[in-house]
């Protein structure tokens, strides 16, 4: 008989729906609390209840507030918590529980000890307030967490408006530097070819040419590469790979850019192998940026020292410079889009304030980080750390 009435009103404990009528109950904030502790307060002095306790139901019994002589644990038997879970006060020795609902649903219990039968109504008419405030609090807590949704969209449409004004006016600005002179260039070419002028001159136009357009077709790449990342659509590859030898590539590569400022660039292997799980041009990437950065911020004649170690499970590759460095208080920055130290390298090389930002985001994807050791006029170092992966042979 009991069981069909349950069915119906759904208040038995381990009911879902009752369940996830408790589990709304939201008490995010000391105030509700505070609320509930005064409310009983005030009905322990009319009824002269020696204690008393509101607890919310959800798995288990959960103390709102406690206030006397009042246990922290209650024990029920199946047939009594089957009429409080109903709706029914319930007697046990000198104890009384009294349903708390909230929209049809018995969320918890008002608790009160050493109470007589002459203030049952009185605590009912309690368990109703009690109600009212769980619900308020609930209601609050649900606007807060719109209002902090709301804030949170709002913020992060401010950042994207900030993000899209950064790319416009990168865009129009450090791609225009580079096609004037462009087409400067080619207006002396043409010159240069109706003046019928020495070919070692036409060869030096011909390649300052070559190098601005490369620089606008570097920059449109990773302004590409910065919208991927907004919009989350970088595709990854991974694959386990020693470390040294994506280092000794890019360290291979990048002789060339060092010695054209007539840096030592020196490369020190682990002596074992370090297997990373990684997408290998994006890694290499990252090393390409750091390296890079050290040799345009490195006065001629520098030394770049890239090397790599072993610390517990991280693999890490350190770039190392004697550099212009930087200040303490900048370092966090310079990972953020668009954050530029210096407009240009010690020889007049540019820069856009993309690379570590992306570099950093990559490592991120691969579960790995970036720290950088910096002290000013007299370099840096950046260490790339991954987590190692064992290999099965």
């Amino acid at each position: 008989m009991i069981t069909a009435e349950l069915s119906t009103t759904f208040m038995y404990r381990n009911h879902p729906d009752r369940l996830s009528a408790a589990h709304t109950v939201q008490v995010r904030d000391a105030e509700p609390l505070i609320a509930l502790e005064g409310q009983l307060s005030q009905l322990l002095k009319c009824s002269n209840a020696s204690g008393g306790a509101v607890f919310l139901s959800v798995d288990e019994d959960v103390p709102l507030a406690i206030l006397g002589d009042f246990p922290f644990e209650i024990h029920f038997t199946e047939e009594e918590e089957e009429k409080l879970f109903c709706g029914e006060l319930v007697r046990i020795r000198h104890y009384t529980f009294t349903p708390i609902k909230i929209q049809g649903f018995i969320v918890g219990f008002l608790a009160l000890s050493g109470v007589q039968s002459d203030f049952f109504e009185i605590a009912k008419v309690y368990a109703q307030l009690m109600a009212k405030e769980l619900e308020l609090a609930n209601q609050t807590a649900k606007l807060k967490y719109q209002n902090e949704s709301i804030s949170r969209k709002q913020k992060q449409l401010e950042q994207a408006i900030n993000f899209k004004n950064n790319i416009l006016s990168l865009t129009t600005h450090d791609i225009r530097s580079p096609l004037t002179a462009v087409i400067g260039y080619l207006d002396m070419l043409d010159q240069a070819i109706k003046q019928q002028q020495k070919t070692e001159f036409l060869a030096d136009l011909h390649k300052r040419i070559k190098s601005g357009v490369s620089n606008v077709a570097d920059l449109v790449d990773q302004l590409n590469e910065i919208a991927l990342l907004e919009l989350q659509r970088i595709e990854l590859n991974f694959i386990k790979v020693d470390l040294n030898w994506i280092a000794q590539e890019v360290c291979d590569v990048m002789q060339g850019p060092a010695l054209t400022k007539k840096h030592q660039l020196l490369f020190k292997r682990c002596d074992f192998p370090l297997y990373v799980e990684v997408d290998i041009p994006k890694v290499k990437r990252v090393l390409f940026n750091l390296i890079q950065n050290a040799i345009k911020y490195t006065p001629t004649g520098g030394i770049i020292e890239i090397s790599l170690s072993k610390e517990k499970r991280m693999a890490h590759v350190i770039v190392k410079d004697n550099g212009i460095g930087i200040a303490k208080e900048k370092q966090e920055a310079i990972f953020e889009p668009f954050h530029k130290l210096n407009q240009f390298g010690t020889n007049g090389e540019s820069a856009t304030g993309l690379g570590l930002f992306t570099s950093n985001y990559f490592v991120s994807l691969f579960k790995g980080s970036i720290s950088v050791d910096s002290t000013p006029h007299e370099g840096s170092e950046f260490i790339v750390h991954l987590p190692l992966q064992a290999i099965d042979f």
